[in-house]
């Protein structure tokens, strides 16, 4: 997320926590039985607990992707509303901040797979032989670009539609600024368009984009919001957290992009974003040390966990596939922490002296 002066620190908090699900979500899928249901297979009557029900909340990973985009859409809206931005300073360096983490995580992972043959994935369940390719300098390229990310890094699909949202930002600002009065239509078309992308197979342009729409358009609302005791609010979350999970227990054992039931998620998403800025009890318990810490290495962490998980999912025997969470949950976070201190930092002290060097000229008093 872009810093600025309107930073709200709940946000930074609750991007680490969406980091976290997503890293459960690969650590659980790579163990077949679960990862199998993601590949229109059922689950097995013992799981039906953990796949089909809200429970299903602590692996959630599409749902937390998600939830990254309305937060990327109202963190990058919330310094643009200023009137005077400085959209020449804007570009390199946001492109900066996102580009050069990427590629080093491209080649962290072309050394993980080198490493670690994944030709051993073999037997292993769907989401684990997918990754079963060779590494390439045409792979190399796809994934270090964002062109076509592939199962090299997968995680990076997202990313893609990242830096799309970056580029289209002033569009997206423009909107927020200019439909005050018709915030609530636009809310629900960009939630509706989403669902008609899922409809007609859209390739992610129609799906994807409108996500970020939301947070922008939040961001004009929330920018000067005092967080509540309200009683309301601890329902609210309450209900999008239940909500964020209803393709799994509402709709049919193995969900895909529903259109029927994505409005839902993306309504409970959006309850999940507002509810951690204006419940204070959510406020409080995000802005722990903790929390903010692991919002800090949260783009490191999504960026380099994939790779980790799958040679460790590929070391370990298929009978104690079981273990790979256990492993790697730990060993994730803190080859995130140290990507963050030699990689993502570095990038984002780069990304500040350019943008610093393209800032508007001040202007000279004069005498």
């Amino acid at each position: 997320m872009e810093e600025s002066a309107n930073r709200i620190g709940a946000l930074d908090g609750l991007r680490g926590i969406a980091a976290l699900v997503v890293l459960i979500h690969h650590s659980f899928v790579s163990i077949a039985p679960l990862g199998d249901v993601y590949f229109d297979k059922p689950p097995s009557a013992a799981l039906t607990w953990l796949v089909a029900s809200p429970i299903h909340l602590v692996w959630a990973g599409p749902e937390a992707v998600y939830v990254f985009f309305i937060l990327s859409g109202l963190v990058l809206t919330l310094p643009a509303l200023r009137r005077r931005y400085d959209w020449k300073a804007y570009y390199p360096s946001r492109l900066i901040r996102l580009y050069v983490p990427v590629v080093v995580a491209v080649l962290f992972a072309l050394v993980l797979s080198l490493a670690v043959p994944r030709a051993g994935t073999a037997g292993r369940g769907t989401w684990m032989e997918n990754h079963d390719q060779a590494p390439s300098l045409f792979a190399l390229v796809r994934n270090a670009t964002l062109i076509s990310p592939d199962w090299l890094n997968p995680p990076l699909w997202s990313l893609r539609w990242e830096v799309a949202f970056s580029v289209l930002l002033p569009l997206y600002v423009f909107i927020a600024l200019r439909c005050a009065r018709w915030r609530l239509p636009f809310l629900v078309g960009a939630i509706a368009l989403s669902a008609f992308g899922t409809l007609i197979e859209d390739k992610g342009l129609l799906i994807y984009l409108p996500m970020f729409l939301i947070g922008a358009l939040l961001a004009p609302v929330l920018s000067q919001a005092e967080a509540s005791t309200n009683r309301r609010w601890p329902w609210i979350m309450g209900a999008s957290l239940i909500g964020i999970t209803c393709t799994w227990w509402l709709g049919s054992p193995v969900p895909a992009d529903d259109a029927v039931t994505l409005p839902i998620v993306l309504l409970s998403a959006l309850g999940v974003v507002v509810a951690a800025v204006r419940w204070q009890g959510a406020r409080s318990f995000l802005e722990r040390p903790v929390v903010q810490w692991l919002g800090r290495i949260s783009f490191s962490l999504y960026l380099t966990h994939d790779p980790i998980v799958v040679s460790i999912g590929t070391l370990l025997p298929v009978g104690l596939a079981w273990l790979t969470p256990l492993v790697c949950i730990p060993v994730s976070i803190a080859v995130a922490y140290i990507f963050f201190r030699l990689v993502e930092r570095p990038a984002h002290l780069v990304a500040k002296r350019v943008a610093s060097r393209l800032k508007f000229p001040r202007r000279v008093a004069m005498g």
